[in-house]
């Protein structure tokens, strides 16, 4: 018995060796003959004493089986590093036979990948603090009345508090960290808008005249990733309507792999996927890099009125490219 489990997707695959029913020598190197008329197993999954029975995969033709992520959540409550099976190969005669026992683990680090994480921001700090601190060593500078809040932050001590009025952080100068060109990328954290108004609310953006990229709420609800290519060509990318509430803490995210862009949304559990768009458009490099305020080439406001909380992005992965696990706790910082 063997198991495997995706870096990304969390999912585990999980194969064996199976046995015959006829008496043969063994060769080695040569799979021993079935002895059945077809090949068909179940895998039961189990709790970690093998006492309470939480699934049967069925109609395996084949000696291996997928659990999912989703299943996971499902069954457990949340992915699991270790995972308890018997598996069964079933005989037209007998039925199940004896079954083969055992438990795959599979421990993960937290954050796989970390190497490539170019920013990260957990808006930790005392209460009314102007000091952003950003995991990587980045310096931002705080507007308006942008602060630290440790009222009701998602993780952590504290979160990033907005107003909707000349409140945002920045960098000093444009960084190629916030510039996915043609390459892979992702981008994303927690955030509370108490309200959908104004009709744009920005909450990241490098947006310079007709180069770099924005993510902001509508009032709709929807979450727009938008970008210049060279030769100020644009593209825009829309989730679903009512993607986003007010009031509530949601993680979001945006990734580019090859010429696909989705987005997606989660309070807990499974992320939902809320917009999938392909475009040949690549990323014009930007200005520097804001949270908060759209801030384009002279052309302000648009902004954010509400918290956010631990932020990342990764330049060479989109970390996520399906549904996935929604973080439950601060991304590690090694």
């Amino acid at each position: 018995l063997s198991g495997n489990r995706d870096a990304s997707s969390l999912d585990w695959t999980v194969s064996w060796t199976r046995r015959t029913r006829l008496t043969v020598e063994p060769f080695a190197g040569v799979a021993a003959p079935l002895g059945e008329t077809t090949e068909s197993y179940e895998v039961e999954v189990w709790d970690p004493t093998f006492t309470t029975l939480k699934r049967t995969i069925t109609g395996l033709s084949s000696p291996s089986c997928s659990y999912s992520s989703a299943q996971q959540v499902a069954d457990f409550a949340a992915t699991v590093d270790s995972l308890p099976v018997r598996v069964y190969q079933l005989s037209a005669n007998v039925g199940r036979g004896y079954p083969l026992q055992g438990t795959a683990s599979h421990v993960l680090p937290v954050d796989p990948y970390l190497p490539l994480r170019v920013f990260g921001m957990h808006f930790n700090g005392t209460d009314a603090s102007t000091t952003f601190t950003e995991w990587s060593g980045k310096t931002f500078t705080a507007f308006g009345n942008a602060k630290l809040s440790t009222t009701n932050p998602k993780y952590g001590s504290a979160c990033g508090s907005f107003d909707g009025t000349g409140d945002y952080i920045k960098m000093a100068a444009a960084n190629t960290d916030f510039d996915p060109g043609s390459g892979d990328y992702g981008f994303g954290g927690w955030t509370y808008p108490t309200t959908l108004t104004p009709s744009i609310q920005t909450i990241a953006t490098t947006l310079n005249g007709t180069t770099g990229w924005a993510l902001y709420l509508n009032n709709s609800g929807q979450l727009v990733l938008t970008w210049y290519g060279p030769g100020a060509s644009n593209a825009t990318v829309y989730s679903s309507s009512g993607a986003v509430a007010v009031n509530t803490w949601q993680f979001i995210w945006w990734s580019k792999s090859g010429t696909t862009f989705k987005i997606f949304v989660g309070t807990s559990g499974m992320s939902t996927q809320v917009a999938d768009t392909t475009s040949s458009t690549d990323f014009a490099a930007g200005g520097a890099f804001n949270m908060g305020r759209f801030d384009n080439a002279g052309t302000t406001g648009r902004d954010f009125t509400g918290k956010m909380d631990d932020f990342t992005a990764y330049k060479g992965t989109p970390k996520w490219t399906a549904s996935f696990l929604v973080p439950t706790q601060e991304f590690p910082d090694t």
